[in-house]
């Protein structure tokens, strides 16, 4: 399905939500809201359409050195797969180049395509973690 007919039917369920929560989404103020939160929510699951190992493969230098790299303050957003509702931080990774090293600045698509989607909070680390060695 192509990206137009996924926000398309999106807007057309939030229409109905606004329905069924008592309320006319045609009326002023509410005309244009499925379509924005279609195409929010449609960003918003955007990981679901990356490849982050792709992401960061094309972020990886040589590195000759042999002292751990911390990078700091990375923001993420993501959205909580119990209740939709958005939440956002910052994450810091340490590891120790073997020869290579990942360029995360360059990489700004990796910190939002892992958790761009439906993800619990408590199950987050592991999802940065656990990419990290496979490369």
């Amino acid at each position: 399905m192509e990206e137009n007919q996924i926000i398309e039917q999106l807007a057309s369920h939030y229409e109905s939500i606004i329905r069924l929560l008592g309320d006319d989404p045609a009326r002023p103020g509410l005309e244009k809201t499925p379509m924005r939160a279609a195409k929010a929510m449609y960003y918003a699951t955007s990981g679901y359409r990356q490849n982050p190992e792709q992401i960061l493969r094309s972020a990886i230098f040589d590195y000759a050195g042999s002292k751990i790299v911390i990078v700091k303050d990375i923001e993420f957003y993501s959205l909580c797969e119990h209740h939709i509702l958005p939440f956002f931080g910052k994450v810091s990774i340490g590891y120790i180049p073997d020869g290579e090293m990942i360029g995360f600045p360059s990489s700004p698509g990796w910190s939002t395509c892992l958790p761009a989607g439906f993800r619990s909070r408590s199950g987050f680390a592991p999802i940065y973690a656990g990419r990290l060695p496979t490369l």
